[in-house]
């Protein structure tokens, strides 16, 4: 038996180490000249525009690519960096996802994941030379995070979110170099700004709880899920994952059906900031429901 435990803990440490990817973090700050300023002002703009219609895969894209040119205009922008961060994930779960294309979603949520990097190395210069200094380690990491700040979760969430999005798609060897990784970030993204992102650090936690290979604990997971979709009822997302994972994982299909019945009924605009996520989110709701005997 201790031979047995011995080759696995070997092999799953032979995983995480073939598992990484190259950060792009640096702490460098970049002089831009006025026009160069000008131009990157202009150039969000005409995004932030575009981005008003990103149910429109189309506007969705060229936001993408103008807010792109503006990081080059003005390379000093982290909130460039925190818009495509969340930008690159919003094109997989709204649109990507439809096409059934794993390496198109594997390559946005790698670029979600730069895209936070840069923002967090241009927002904290010190948080980025702690992280290089540390060879971009967990344990580097977990010191950096300690001295983080509110401001940067706007970056953190993202980093982690992307990152574990792009583990799943990677392979397990990627999934289980990160795990430790996106919790702790998750923990700290709760304890300084528990609000982010329509409650997000809750909704992770409850999806982590039930979705861990070792561990699970459902009273966790429905306690996180809870305060996250009370804390904000009109991000359907949050109630969609709550189907998915702990309806699901409890074997529950009449909070299933009851959960993804309540996105259905919701209105479209209950949240105007959200049309675009919502009508995703009740798309795949609907889904869930007409292929309900693949949960169940």
């Amino acid at each position: 038996m201790k031979q047995r435990i011995f080759f696995l803990g070997l092999f799953v440490s032979l995983l995480v180490a073939c598992g990484g990817r190259q950060s792009v973090m640096t702490g460098e700050q970049v002089q831009v000249t006025e026009t160069n300023v000008q131009k990157a002002d202009a150039l969000v703009a005409r995004a932030n525009t575009l981005w008003n219609e990103r149910g429109d895969r189309a506007k969705a894209l060229e936001a993408i690519a103008t807010w792109n040119q503006a990081a080059e205009s003005n390379p000093s922008r982290a909130d460039i960096h925190r818009d495509l961060a969340y930008a690159y994930y919003f094109m997989n779960n709204v649109h990507v996802r439809w096409d059934e294309d794993d390496e198109a979603e594997k390559v946005n949520y790698q670029k979600g994941v730069d895209a936070a990097e840069r923002a967090l190395g241009l927002a904290n210069p010190a948080f980025a030379k702690t992280i290089m200094a540390g060879e971009d380690t967990d344990a580097a990491w977990k010191k950096a995070l300690a001295a983080a700040t509110k401001e940067d979760v706007k970056a953190l969430y993202w980093y982690a979110t992307n990152l574990a999005k792009w583990g799943l798609k990677n392979g397990i060897a990627s999934l289980l170099k990160y795990k430790d990784r996106v919790f702790g970030i998750m923990q700290r993204c709760k304890e300084l700004d528990p609000s982010f992102w329509y409650n997000g650090p809750a909704r992770y936690m409850g999806a982590y709880w039930l979705k861990i290979p070792f561990g699970k604990d459902p009273k966790k997971s429905f306690s996180n899920f809870t305060e996250s979709i009370k804390g904000s009822p009109h991000y359907l997302d949050g109630k969609l994952l709550f189907a998915e994972i702990y309806a699901v994982r409890t074997d529950d299909e009449d909070l299933f059906k009851k959960t993804l019945q309540e996105i259905l009924d919701t209105s479209d605009d209950v949240d105007e900031k959200l049309v675009p996520e919502n009508k995703n989110a009740k798309r795949i709701a609907q889904q869930m429901l007409d292929d309900i005997e693949e949960f169940f």
